[in-house]
């Protein structure tokens, strides 16, 4: 093995245990009591429910860069220099995605089944805060989504698999898309398989997003992907 791949896979191991440290404290703070009160001292409900998750996402958007900024920078110049290569497969996947959002969006409204609560927050909170809110889901949010699914949760296992097993790859891309779409949830909707059912189409999107870094592994082709997804979303 070479020192240059011994070095990445040691730096795709620290920011690995960095991103699980720093997601369980999140996770543990946000249900403590003491956390909420101190939030509550600094402004009230109505302010947190709004910009909770834009603050969220944009300390741990610093924190991946600052942690990552080597390879990021690496993939960057890499994705500058074959663009030709990557865009095509982007664009590809784009319309991937929108024919089976439609195709899923038709199924489930046949079913009675609409969009999800993350979905409905999401559309209540940009109508609140445009600029905010959209800065969060147009590029904040998409960022540290991939730096985590894609860049860490799928990666690391992904370099696991030896002489490129296409079962075991599907298989993992397929694991690593349900993952995406139970960050998606909220605890209420594992009450219901209605609830549950309505994140079909974010599956999709992680299914197509995955797929779409496994071909390029390149953490910007998955990233420019969600974006456009969420831009075409912001827009309806």
């Amino acid at each position: 093995m070479s020192d240059h791949r011994q070095s990445i896979q040691k730096q795709t191991l620290r920011y690995g245990i960095t991103v699980f440290v720093l997601l369980l404290i999140s996770h543990v703070l946000v249900e403590q009591i003491f956390f909420v009160k101190l939030l509550l001292s600094i402004a009230d409900l109505k302010f947190w429910e709004f910009y909770f998750d834009p603050i969220y996402y944009t300390v741990f958007a610093i924190i991946f860069i600052v942690i990552q900024r080597r390879q990021l920078i690496e993939s960057l110049q890499d994705y500058r220099k074959n663009y030709k290569k990557y865009l095509p497969h982007v664009s590809i996947s784009v319309l991937i995605m929108f024919l089976l959002i439609i195709i899923v969006a038709i199924t489930l409204s046949s079913l009675g089944i609409g969009d999800s609560s993350n979905e409905t927050a999401i559309s209540e909170a940009v109508k609140a805060s445009p600029i905010i809110e959209g800065a969060t889901a147009l590029l904040i949010g998409p960022f540290v989504e991939e730096m985590v699914f894609r860049g860490f949760i799928y990666e690391i296992v992904r370099r696991k698999i030896k002489d490129n097993r296409k079962l075991l790859i599907c298989l993992w891309i397929l694991i690593a898309s349900v993952l995406f779409t139970l960050h998606h949830c909220n605890l209420e909707d594992f009450k219901s398989l209605k609830a549950m059912a309505s994140y079909l189409i974010v599956f999709v999107e992680g299914l197509v997003m995955t797929g779409l870094y496994e071909k390029d592994r390149n953490i910007f082709s998955s990233l420019l992907l969600h974006c456009i997804i969420n831009v075409l979303a912001f827009m309806n």
